[in-house]
């Protein structure tokens, strides 16, 4: 049985939603709601749980775990507040965000659905979840045997980190360029630009030296390229993560490796099988390298993981190598024990960058 009371109305903007719970004709209990618009409309309603073959489809779903108190319950927390601000004469509107909230309009197949053993199914349920982007939402899926699964996502923001582009030739800024969805509702602020390092350590970029400047309002469907000031030369070759964050707590990440201005290779190795004290490692620096490389140092890793340091190398160290040129070290190291055994020759340089080889001693004779 369903009874509703209409009072003429002057504004139809829903202004307070009540629930509670009630004895319907069949003397089962339901929820009944009492809405009051602005203009001083009223309506009041039941909802009656219906037969099993009809609901979803029909009739309101079956009650969740703990029952009527806690369909009340849930009806006051999730519907309620949707509902107020709502313009009650657009019924079409209202109807979808109820079935949005309940979940009656799933597809391909309404519930309840039996999911045989061993089987999957994929459920689209609809959910206008606009209003409620970037942020945490925990998924429940509820069984007539009272199995309870549950799956925790976060929606996607609207903002997009779409590329982020470091010039070799311009080691003192980057470019990164965001992106505001064509199915947000609104433009969004972006306030701050923040870098993360491989340990950890975070950098905020000062939003006055980027161009355009920080704040920035970035209108719906629509992309801006920022040019943001910081000095990576020494930050070459490494990973480094992007931050974009909003006014509206929106934030959107971009993973990007930094290129290297110099391209190291060793081009070769030699051990004299007759001098054990010395080794030759020949080094080369790139045509394509854009800068010279300061070699500093010089290790050698054995199989076990020690690493030694080769303190005594001619010419000696630091050495600027230039680009498109090639210099032959020797290193003093007395590897008389080390015969037939591998070993790795690691070259490093004064900006970070690094370049090595393996190689097998000559074994005795």
């Amino acid at each position: 049985m369903r009874v509703v009371y209409v009072k003429r109305l002057t504004s139809t903007t829903i202004k307070t939603v009540k629930l509670r719970k009630v004895i319907d004709a069949h003397a089962k209990y339901t929820i009944e709601a009492d809405v009051l618009t602005e203009g001083g409309g009223f309506g009041r309603s039941t909802a009656p749980l219906g037969a099993a073959e009809s609901r979803s489809m029909w009739e309101a779903q079956a009650y969740p775990l703990g029952g009527i108190d806690e369909a009340v319950k849930k009806a006051r927390n999730e519907i309620a507040s949707r509902l107020i601000g709502m313009d009650a004469k657009e019924q079409k509107l209202v109807d979808q965000t109820l079935r949005e909230i309940d979940g009656t309009l799933i597809t391909p197949d309404a519930l309840p659905y039996k999911l045989e053993q061993n089987s999957t199914k994929t459920f689209t349920c609809p959910w206008n979840w606009t209003h409620y982007r970037g942020k945490d939402v925990l998924v429940s899926i509820f069984t007539a045997q009272n199995y309870t699964i549950r799956y925790a996502k976060a929606t996607p923001p609207p903002i997009e980190v779409i590329s982020a582009i470091f010039n070799p030739a311009d080691t003192n800024s980057f470019n990164v360029t965001v992106h505001n969805s064509a199915f947000y509702y609104s433009s969004v602020n972006i306030t701050n630009i923040t870098l993360t390092f491989e340990n950890g350590t975070v950098k905020e970029i000062n939003g006055t030296t980027v161009a355009p400047q920080l704040p920035y309002v970035l209108a719906q469907d629509s992309s801006a390229t920022f040019r943001a000031l910081w000095n990576w030369a020494n930050y070459q070759g490494k990973n480094v993560t992007i931050t974009v964050g909003t006014a509206e707590n929106y934030t959107a990440q971009l993973v990007k490796v930094t290129p290297k201005r110099v391209f190291l290779t060793i081009a070769s190795i030699s051990f004299d099988s007759v001098d054990t004290s010395v080794f030759n490692v020949m080094v080369r620096n790139s045509a394509l390298s854009l800068e010279s490389a300061s070699i500093t140092r010089v290790t050698v890793t054995f199989e076990n993981g020690t690493v030694r340091e080769v303190s005594n190398v001619v010419p000696s160290l630091p050495y600027l190598l230039s680009p498109n040129s090639t210099t032959t070290f020797t290193c003093q190291w007395d590897w008389t024990s080390y015969r037939g055994k591998n070993i790795t020759i690691t070259i490093y340089t004064e900006k970070g960058y690094a370049t090595s080889s393996l190689y097998t001693t000559p074994p005795l004779q």
